[in-house]
């Protein structure tokens, strides 16, 4: 069984700073934050409240797409999901395996070449040497990106590394597929040969969970949405109802919700 369950997560960064300056930005941040910003009494530090008690299950077959501002909290909930993030208190538990895209150079060491990052990734996954001839094949040709293979990642522009990126995160999807604001970026042609390669390795995972800012991305590959608003869940549903409410800001649960499970569209409990 593929499952996707967190239990009660809260995870705060905390910014280390000083001085009569910092206090004065202290204020004025956490005024504009709404009181995402708060103090840890014990050592004097700020800290960012990024996740505020997150509790949500997702299960095979859901397709949700996170939505919400700027510092709501979406990108820190998919690095929770990926295992790139632990939270400082809560439970994660995830059965499956996760495949993630979060952003341009999330899946690529940019010392390395592209082909040196392409048979990295095949040995990751114990392919032999057959496959992982198969899978340069299968990025060589999705990127177009030639000779430009050969050098090292640090000297490809930013729409390159994109490309090489999406290509490897979508190669070899896991059982869970977390993705990150990445499929609208880039030039129209990429775009819409990207989405064709996203929906192919989207019918292949079993949990899709992405963020973006794009209506038409999260109502073309999501059935269902999350409303993230400083850290909590204030709203989920179906993905067109959820969107229209953010359009509208008229949240179901603006003080949030205490578990979410959008496979079941249920109530919270």
């Amino acid at each position: 069984m593929t499952l996707v369950r967190l239990s009660d997560i809260h995870l705060r960064y905390p910014i280390f700073r000083s001085g009569r300056a910092y206090s004065f930005f202290r204020r004025v941040a956490r005024q504009a934050s709404g009181g995402l910003l708060g103090r840890n009494d014990q050592d004097d530090i700020t800290v960012v409240n990024a996740l505020r008690g997150i509790s949500m299950e997702l299960r095979e077959g859901d397709r949700v797409g996170l939505i919400g501002r700027n510092g709501a909290g979406k990108s820190t909930l998919l690095r929770v999901i990926a295992g790139v993030h632990w939270p400082q208190s809560g439970v994660r538990e995830i059965q499956g395996r996760v495949s993630c895209l979060l952003d341009v150079t999330a899946s690529v060491d940019i010392e390395k070449t592209g082909v040196e990052n392409v048979d990295f990734v095949g040995r990751l996954f114990g392919l032999d040497r057959a496959a992982r001839a198969a899978l340069m094949e299968d990025v060589a040709t999705f990127t177009e990106l030639g000779d430009y293979l050969l050098l090292p990642v640090r000297t490809y522009s930013s729409g390159m590394m994109i490309r090489l990126s999406f290509a490897l995160a979508t190669a070899l999807p896991g059982d869970i597929f977390v993705v990150d604001e990445v499929i609208g970026a880039g030039d129209a042609f990429f775009m819409e040969r990207a989405r064709e390669r996203a929906r192919k390795a989207y019918t292949n995972a079993k949990i899709i969970v992405m963020a973006s800012h794009s209506d038409v991305i999260l109502s073309y590959f999501c059935t269902h949405g999350i409303w993230l608003e400083q850290g909590l869940i204030v709203d989920y549903g179906p993905i067109d109802e959820v969107l229209e409410r953010y359009t509208k800001q008229t949240p179901r649960f603006p003080e949030g919700t205490s578990y979410v499970r959008p496979h079941h569209n249920l109530e919270p409990v």
